[in-house]
Protein backbone atom coordinates (compact mmCIF):
# COMPACT_ATOMS: atom_id res chain seq x y z
CA UNK A 1 0.00 0.00 0.00
CA UNK A 2 1.49 3.41 -0.92
CA UNK A 3 2.33 5.74 1.94
CA UNK A 4 -0.20 8.53 2.53
CA UNK A 5 1.04 12.04 1.86
CA UNK A 6 -0.05 15.37 3.35
CA UNK A 7 -2.66 17.10 1.24
CA UNK A 8 -1.45 19.88 -1.00
CA UNK A 9 -3.17 23.22 -1.58
CA UNK A 10 -5.00 21.68 -4.51
CA UNK A 11 -6.29 18.90 -2.27
CA UNK A 12 -7.76 21.24 0.30
CA UNK A 13 -11.52 20.95 0.48
CA UNK A 14 -13.53 23.76 -1.15
CA UNK A 15 -14.99 24.68 2.24
CA UNK A 16 -11.47 25.57 3.44
CA UNK A 17 -10.24 27.43 0.35
CA UNK A 18 -12.17 30.63 1.05
CA UNK A 19 -10.82 30.99 4.63
CA UNK A 20 -7.32 30.38 3.23
CA UNK A 21 -7.75 33.26 0.78
CA UNK A 22 -9.21 35.52 3.46
CA UNK A 23 -6.32 34.88 5.83
CA UNK A 24 -3.80 35.61 3.07
CA UNK A 25 -5.61 38.83 2.17
CA UNK A 26 -5.83 39.90 5.82
CA UNK A 27 -2.08 39.43 6.26
CA UNK A 28 -1.26 41.51 3.18
CA UNK A 29 -3.75 44.26 4.04
CA UNK A 30 -2.44 44.47 7.60
CA UNK A 31 1.11 44.83 6.29
CA UNK A 32 0.10 47.60 3.88
CA UNK A 33 -1.88 49.38 6.62
CA UNK A 34 1.13 49.17 8.93
CA UNK A 35 3.52 50.54 6.31
CA UNK A 36 1.09 53.35 5.48
CA UNK A 37 1.22 54.52 9.10
CA UNK A 38 4.91 55.30 8.72
CA UNK A 39 4.19 57.77 5.92
CA UNK A 40 1.91 60.04 7.91
CA UNK A 41 3.94 63.17 7.25
CA UNK A 42 2.96 62.94 3.59
CA UNK A 43 -0.84 62.78 3.91
CA UNK A 44 -3.40 63.07 6.68
CA UNK A 45 -5.07 59.76 5.81
CA UNK A 46 -1.74 57.95 6.10
CA UNK A 47 -1.15 59.58 9.48
CA UNK A 48 -4.45 58.17 10.73
CA UNK A 49 -3.13 54.68 9.96
CA UNK A 50 -0.39 55.18 12.56
CA UNK A 51 -2.85 55.41 15.44
CA UNK A 52 -3.58 51.69 15.63
CA UNK A 53 -0.16 50.17 16.32
CA UNK A 54 -1.36 48.36 19.43
CA UNK A 55 -4.37 46.86 17.72
CA UNK A 56 -2.28 46.02 14.65
CA UNK A 57 0.14 44.02 16.80
CA UNK A 58 -2.73 42.06 18.32
CA UNK A 59 -4.26 41.36 14.90
CA UNK A 60 -0.86 40.25 13.58
CA UNK A 61 -0.60 37.67 16.36
CA UNK A 62 -4.11 36.39 15.55
CA UNK A 63 -3.28 36.09 11.85
CA UNK A 64 -0.02 34.26 12.65
CA UNK A 65 -1.99 31.77 14.77
CA UNK A 66 -4.44 31.32 11.89
CA UNK A 67 -1.56 30.62 9.51
CA UNK A 68 -0.18 28.00 11.88
CA UNK A 69 -3.59 26.40 12.21
CA UNK A 70 -3.95 26.41 8.45
CA UNK A 71 -0.62 24.63 8.12
CA UNK A 72 -1.92 21.87 10.36
CA UNK A 73 -4.81 21.51 7.93
CA UNK A 74 -2.32 20.53 5.28
CA UNK A 75 -2.01 23.69 3.19
CA UNK A 76 1.39 24.67 1.87
CA UNK A 77 3.54 27.37 3.41
CA UNK A 78 2.95 30.62 1.52
CA UNK A 79 5.73 33.19 1.51
CA UNK A 80 3.63 36.33 0.95
CA UNK A 81 1.25 36.03 3.93
CA UNK A 82 3.99 34.91 6.28
CA UNK A 83 6.32 37.71 5.17
CA UNK A 84 3.45 40.20 5.48
CA UNK A 85 2.53 39.17 9.00
CA UNK A 86 6.20 39.14 10.02
CA UNK A 87 6.65 42.73 8.81
CA UNK A 88 3.44 43.87 10.50
CA UNK A 89 4.28 42.17 13.78
CA UNK A 90 7.84 43.52 13.79
CA UNK A 91 6.94 47.15 13.09
CA UNK A 92 3.94 47.28 15.40
CA UNK A 93 5.61 45.22 18.11
CA UNK A 94 8.66 47.48 18.19
CA UNK A 95 6.38 50.54 18.43
CA UNK A 96 4.28 49.14 21.27
CA UNK A 97 6.92 47.25 23.29
CA UNK A 98 8.42 50.29 25.12
CA UNK A 99 5.03 50.91 26.73
CA UNK A 100 4.96 47.44 28.29
CA UNK A 101 8.62 46.93 29.17
CA UNK A 102 9.73 47.94 32.69
CA UNK A 103 9.81 51.76 32.91
CA UNK A 104 13.10 53.58 32.91
CA UNK A 105 11.90 55.68 35.85
CA UNK A 106 12.59 53.93 39.12
CA UNK A 107 12.02 56.93 41.37
CA UNK A 108 9.34 56.90 44.04
CA UNK A 109 7.79 59.63 46.11
CA UNK A 110 10.54 58.94 48.64
CA UNK A 111 13.03 60.51 46.23
CA UNK A 112 11.43 63.91 46.84
CA UNK A 113 8.19 65.76 47.26
CA UNK A 114 5.77 64.36 44.72
CA UNK A 115 3.76 66.76 42.58
CA UNK A 116 0.74 65.77 40.53
CA UNK A 117 -0.54 67.12 37.23
CA UNK A 118 -3.94 66.26 35.78
CA UNK A 119 -5.25 67.01 32.31
CA UNK A 120 -8.87 66.50 31.31
CA UNK A 121 -10.84 67.29 28.18
CA UNK A 122 -14.21 67.68 29.90
CA UNK A 123 -16.14 68.16 26.60
CA UNK A 124 -18.20 71.30 26.15
CA UNK A 125 -21.46 69.37 25.89
CA UNK A 126 -20.87 67.32 29.05
CA UNK A 127 -23.65 68.00 31.58
CA UNK A 128 -21.98 66.15 34.47
CA UNK A 129 -20.26 69.25 35.78
CA UNK A 130 -20.83 68.32 39.43
CA UNK A 131 -19.26 64.89 38.94
CA UNK A 132 -16.21 66.45 37.29
CA UNK A 133 -15.83 69.11 39.98
CA UNK A 134 -16.13 66.46 42.70
CA UNK A 135 -13.52 64.33 40.94
CA UNK A 136 -11.06 67.23 40.68
CA UNK A 137 -11.59 68.06 44.35
CA UNK A 138 -11.08 64.43 45.35
CA UNK A 139 -7.88 64.04 43.31
CA UNK A 140 -6.51 67.41 44.52
CA UNK A 141 -3.69 67.42 41.98
CA UNK A 142 -1.24 70.31 42.25
CA UNK A 143 -1.87 71.45 38.69
CA UNK A 144 -4.83 70.88 36.37
CA UNK A 145 -5.38 71.67 32.72
CA UNK A 146 -9.06 71.62 31.76
CA UNK A 147 -9.97 71.58 28.09
CA UNK A 148 -13.14 72.41 26.13
CA UNK A 149 -14.53 74.78 28.73
CA UNK A 150 -17.26 77.32 28.01
CA UNK A 151 -18.84 79.88 30.35
CA UNK A 152 -20.83 77.17 32.13
CA UNK A 153 -17.71 75.15 32.82
CA UNK A 154 -15.82 78.27 33.85
CA UNK A 155 -18.42 79.05 36.51
CA UNK A 156 -18.32 75.47 37.78
CA UNK A 157 -14.53 75.46 38.06
CA UNK A 158 -14.51 78.68 40.05
CA UNK A 159 -16.23 76.77 42.83
CA UNK A 160 -12.85 75.11 43.37
CA UNK A 161 -11.09 78.37 44.31
CA UNK A 162 -10.70 77.24 47.91
CA UNK A 163 -8.53 74.36 46.62
CA UNK A 164 -7.16 76.09 43.52
CA UNK A 165 -6.80 79.79 44.33
CA UNK A 166 -4.71 80.40 41.21
CA UNK A 167 -6.87 80.01 38.13
CA UNK A 168 -6.58 81.10 34.53
CA UNK A 169 -9.77 80.38 32.60
CA UNK A 170 -10.18 81.06 28.89
CA UNK A 171 -13.71 79.83 28.08
CA UNK A 172 -14.93 79.77 24.49
CA UNK A 173 -18.16 79.11 22.64
CA UNK A 174 -16.42 76.40 20.61
CA UNK A 175 -14.56 73.26 21.67
CA UNK A 176 -11.21 74.91 22.37
CA UNK A 177 -11.68 76.81 25.59
CA UNK A 178 -8.91 76.05 28.07
CA UNK A 179 -8.21 76.57 31.74
CA UNK A 180 -5.41 76.12 34.27
CA UNK A 181 -5.93 75.47 37.97
CA UNK A 182 -3.02 75.60 40.39
CA UNK A 183 -2.56 75.20 44.11
CA UNK A 184 0.65 77.22 43.83
CA UNK A 185 1.30 80.72 42.49
CA UNK A 186 1.86 80.72 38.74
CA UNK A 187 2.70 83.18 36.01
CA UNK A 188 0.45 82.24 33.12
CA UNK A 189 0.52 83.43 29.52
CA UNK A 190 -2.19 82.83 26.96
CA UNK A 191 -0.68 82.06 23.56
CA UNK A 192 -3.15 82.42 20.72
CA UNK A 193 -3.44 83.34 17.07
CA UNK A 194 -6.18 83.88 14.53
CA UNK A 195 -5.85 80.35 13.12
CA UNK A 196 -4.92 78.22 16.15
CA UNK A 197 -6.69 77.56 19.47
CA UNK A 198 -5.23 79.17 22.56
CA UNK A 199 -2.71 77.34 24.70
CA UNK A 200 -1.53 78.17 28.21
CA UNK A 201 2.09 78.51 29.33
CA UNK A 202 2.46 78.52 33.11
CA UNK A 203 5.72 79.11 34.98
CA UNK A 204 5.64 77.77 38.54
CA UNK A 205 8.00 77.05 41.39
CA UNK A 206 8.22 73.43 42.55
CA UNK A 207 10.48 72.68 45.52
CA UNK A 208 12.46 75.83 44.85
CA UNK A 209 12.98 74.99 41.18
CA UNK A 210 11.36 76.67 38.17
CA UNK A 211 9.08 74.50 36.06
CA UNK A 212 7.17 75.37 32.91
CA UNK A 213 3.82 73.73 32.25
CA UNK A 214 2.19 73.96 28.83
CA UNK A 215 -1.44 73.02 28.30
CA UNK A 216 -2.69 72.53 24.76
CA UNK A 217 -5.64 71.12 22.82
CA UNK A 218 -4.70 70.52 19.21
CA UNK A 219 -7.12 70.40 16.33
CA UNK A 220 -8.39 66.96 15.26
CA UNK A 221 -6.44 66.13 12.08
CA UNK A 222 -9.45 65.25 9.93
CA UNK A 223 -8.89 66.72 6.48
CA UNK A 224 -5.85 68.31 4.89
CA UNK A 225 -6.24 71.79 6.42
CA UNK A 226 -6.87 70.64 9.99
CA UNK A 227 -4.03 68.16 9.70
CA UNK A 228 -1.71 70.99 8.65
CA UNK A 229 -2.90 73.23 11.49
CA UNK A 230 -2.55 70.43 14.04
CA UNK A 231 1.05 69.94 12.98
CA UNK A 232 1.58 73.70 13.11
CA UNK A 233 0.37 73.66 16.71
CA UNK A 234 3.07 71.14 17.59
CA UNK A 235 5.62 73.55 16.12
CA UNK A 236 4.24 76.45 18.19
CA UNK A 237 4.33 74.38 21.38
CA UNK A 238 7.92 73.36 20.66
CA UNK A 239 8.90 77.02 20.43
CA UNK A 240 7.70 77.55 24.00
CA UNK A 241 9.46 74.54 25.49
CA UNK A 242 12.24 75.86 27.70
CA UNK A 243 15.31 73.87 26.72
CA UNK A 244 17.36 75.44 29.53
CA UNK A 245 14.78 74.60 32.20
CA UNK A 246 12.36 71.68 32.53
CA UNK A 247 9.03 71.85 30.71
CA UNK A 248 6.04 69.52 30.91
CA UNK A 249 3.51 69.49 28.06
CA UNK A 250 0.03 68.16 28.75
CA UNK A 251 -3.34 68.02 27.04
CA UNK A 252 -5.43 66.52 24.29
CA UNK A 253 -2.93 66.29 21.46
CA UNK A 254 -5.24 64.46 19.03
CA UNK A 255 -2.33 62.17 18.22
CA UNK A 256 -1.22 58.76 19.41
CA UNK A 257 2.42 58.14 20.34
CA UNK A 258 3.16 56.87 16.81
CA UNK A 259 1.76 59.81 14.87
CA UNK A 260 4.43 61.56 12.79
CA UNK A 261 4.15 65.01 14.45
CA UNK A 262 4.16 63.45 17.92
CA UNK A 263 7.36 61.55 17.16
CA UNK A 264 8.95 64.64 15.59
CA UNK A 265 7.91 66.80 18.55
CA UNK A 266 9.59 64.44 21.01
CA UNK A 267 12.78 64.38 18.94
CA UNK A 268 12.82 68.17 18.67
CA UNK A 269 12.14 68.98 22.33
CA UNK A 270 13.71 66.02 24.12
CA UNK A 271 10.44 65.35 25.96
CA UNK A 272 9.28 61.76 26.46
CA UNK A 273 5.88 60.19 26.89
CA UNK A 274 5.05 59.62 30.56
CA UNK A 275 3.26 56.43 29.49
CA UNK A 276 6.46 54.58 28.58
CA UNK A 277 6.62 51.43 30.66
CA UNK A 278 3.11 51.97 31.98
CA UNK A 279 0.90 50.53 29.27
CA UNK A 280 -1.41 52.17 26.76
CA UNK A 281 -4.76 52.77 28.43
CA UNK A 282 -7.10 54.60 26.09
CA UNK A 283 -8.25 58.11 27.01
CA UNK A 284 -10.62 58.45 24.02
CA UNK A 285 -13.40 57.54 23.23
CA UNK A 286 -14.75 57.02 26.74
CA UNK A 287 -18.44 56.76 25.92
CA UNK A 288 -18.48 54.30 23.03
CA UNK A 289 -18.13 50.50 23.13
CA UNK A 290 -15.34 50.57 20.54
CA UNK A 291 -11.56 50.28 20.88
CA UNK A 292 -10.16 53.51 22.28
CA UNK A 293 -6.96 55.43 21.58
CA UNK A 294 -4.36 57.13 23.80
CA UNK A 295 -4.51 60.70 22.47
CA UNK A 296 -4.26 62.61 25.78
CA UNK A 297 -0.69 62.94 26.98
CA UNK A 298 1.72 64.27 29.56
CA UNK A 299 5.24 64.68 28.16
CA UNK A 300 8.11 65.13 30.61
CA UNK A 301 11.79 66.14 30.38
CA UNK A 302 14.79 64.15 31.58
CA UNK A 303 14.93 66.20 34.79
CA UNK A 304 11.56 64.76 35.82
CA UNK A 305 10.90 61.18 36.93
CA UNK A 306 7.38 59.81 36.67
CA UNK A 307 6.24 58.18 39.90
CA UNK A 308 2.68 57.29 38.98
CA UNK A 309 0.38 57.55 36.00
CA UNK A 310 -3.31 56.77 35.88
CA UNK A 311 -6.32 57.20 33.61
CA UNK A 312 -9.47 58.30 35.42
CA UNK A 313 -13.08 57.16 35.11
CA UNK A 314 -15.80 57.97 32.61
CA UNK A 315 -17.24 61.29 33.79
CA UNK A 316 -19.57 62.08 30.91
CA UNK A 317 -16.94 63.34 28.49
CA UNK A 318 -15.69 61.54 25.41
CA UNK A 319 -12.27 61.64 27.10
CA UNK A 320 -11.01 60.26 30.38
CA UNK A 321 -8.80 62.32 32.67
CA UNK A 322 -5.07 61.60 32.76
CA UNK A 323 -3.05 62.16 35.95
CA UNK A 324 0.72 61.92 36.44
CA UNK A 325 2.73 62.05 39.66
CA UNK A 326 6.32 63.22 39.29
CA UNK A 327 9.45 64.13 41.25
CA UNK A 328 12.75 65.75 40.42
CA UNK A 329 15.54 63.36 39.53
Amino acid sequence: MPMATAPTAAAVSPSWRRPVALIDAAAVLLCLFTLAGGLGRHHWLLDLCAHFRGYNAAVAIIIAMALLLRRRRGTRWRLVPWASVAVALSINGIAVAPYYLPPADTATAANGNESRLLTFNVWTGNRKTSAVVDYLRDRAADFVFVLEIDQRWSAALQSLRDLYPHQTLEPADHNFGIGFLSRRPAQVRVVSSSSLPAMLVADVDVDGRPLRLIGVHTLPPIGRERHRLRDEQFDVVAQHVDRDGPTIVAGDLNATPWSSPFVAFGARTGLRDSGLGRGLPATWNAGLPVPGLPIDHVLVPRAIAVVDRRVGPDLGSDHRPLEVGFVWR
